[in-house]
């Protein structure tokens, strides 16, 4: 985000001549009035994950109906040795386990809640721990 906001200051800048710092605090506080604060920024987040998980279900509807329906998608994966969903081995060997999924999930989820600013920013600007919560249950 801060080189985001950075980089459209500095466009601005060789524009403008204005200082850097001013442009900064110029982009800073048109973006907020802008999209109306953090309530504004969670409420579109929502209807985006909304939309991305409507496209997921109607992507993997129209797969399934371009694959020859979900019998024949079943046959393929049965073929392929792919409804090996709880495989419980500490073997390194094995593609997917139980235990690599748990623990990539772990990473991932440290990286996605903990390390990313518009993340982060979503869920400390909230106005109580019950809140932000709420929001990272809601993700």
């Amino acid at each position: 985000m801060t080189v985001i906001l950075y980089g459209s200051s500095l466009g601005l800048t060789q524009v403008t001549g204005l200082n850097i710092w001013i442009q900064v605090g110029l982009c800073e506080i048109i973006c907020t009035v802008y999209t109306r604060g953090m309530k504004a920024v969670i409420w579109t987040y929502v209807i985006q994950a909304s939309i991305i998980f409507i496209d997921s279900i109607v992507s993997i509807i129209i797969d399934i109906a371009d694959a020859g329906g979900i019998s024949k998608v079943y046959e393929t994966m049965k073929a392929n040795n792919r409804l090996k969903f709880s495989v419980v081995s500490f073997d390194p060997s094995i593609r997917y386990t139980m235990w690599s999924i748990f623990i990539g999930v772990i990473f991932s989820s440290t990286a996605q809640y903990a390390c990313i600013q518009t993340q982060t920013q979503r869920y400390m600007c909230v106005k109580d721990t019950k809140s932000a919560q709420k929001y990272l249950l809601k993700k």
